[in-house]
């Protein structure tokens, strides 16, 4: 009897415990919200920092938040940042022209409307509709399989061939924003190197506001690919965006 009480109180300890960090979460934005309509944007500034460090909000509104806090101090740069940031959660073709336009106005390299941009437009704007739809085709793939195995029919090589190539460019299609990434300068200059050794040849420089696109990290170095060629620079320069 004592044991069951004990868990009884230790699942009310710590649904109440929750519910009162959800609360003391919800009075913190709130207080940050307040402080920047006040037009406070520093101590805003630092209490938005603070629950993206710490806590569960609503991110969206944080970082936009903090670009336009960014712009009016005159930090592009950072500016940029948080608006990717935004982008990532709420992909929209007005916040993908701002960005653009305020890289163009500041001279900021890695912009533009590339077909690689383009093209991650739209991975992160329908990225579910596609999954859904190839869960769908390999799904009925593999059904029609099945039911010629069932039937005791052959299956043409290619039909498996195919079904396999299926199943391996949804894998591949699930996994890869986790091996791509994009990353902004925040120093004021960032050597770039042919290996991922301090020791290593600079290939070139890059300035404060650039934008890289990083396909893997490496200890202390990103692996970047710029120019259609791999080259590294130390993590600690840049801000990536999740």
């Amino acid at each position: 009897m004592k044991r069951h009480l004990t868990k009884i109180f230790i699942v009310f300890f710590s649904i109440m415990t929750q519910s009162l960090d959800i609360q003391s979460q919800d009075l913190f934005q709130k207080k940050a919200d307040s402080l920047f309509t006040e037009k406070n944007y520093g101590e805003a500034s630092d209490l938005y920092l603070e629950l993206l460090d710490k806590h569960s909000i609503n991110r969206s509104n944080a970082y936009l938040k903090l670009a336009f806090i960014s712009e009016q101090k005159g930090d592009f740069s950072k500016a940029i940042y948080f608006l990717s940031e935004y982008f990532n959660l709420n992909p929209s073709e007005s916040t993908f022209t701002k960005i653009n336009k305020m890289a163009e106005e500041n001279s900021f390299s890695g912009y533009g409307r590339s077909d690689f941009n383009f093209l991650l437009l739209l991975y992160e704007r329908f990225y579910l509709w596609i999954c859904l739809v190839l869960f769908l085709i390999i799904g009925f793939s593999f059904y029609l399989l099945l039911l010629k195995k069932l039937r005791g029919e052959p299956t043409a090589l290619r039909h498996k061939v195919s079904f396999v190539f299926l199943v391996l460019f949804g894998l591949f299609f699930l996994n890869v924003g986790g091996y791509y990434s994009q990353g902004i300068v925040k120093s004021e200059q960032v050597y770039i190197r042919q290996a991922p050794s301090s020791a290593s040849k600079v290939v070139s420089n890059l300035t404060g506001g650039s934008r890289v696109n990083i396909i893997g990290e490496k200890d202390i170095w990103l692996r970047l690919l710029i120019n259609g060629q791999i080259q590294f620079a130390k993590k600690s320069d840049f801000w990536i965006i999740d």
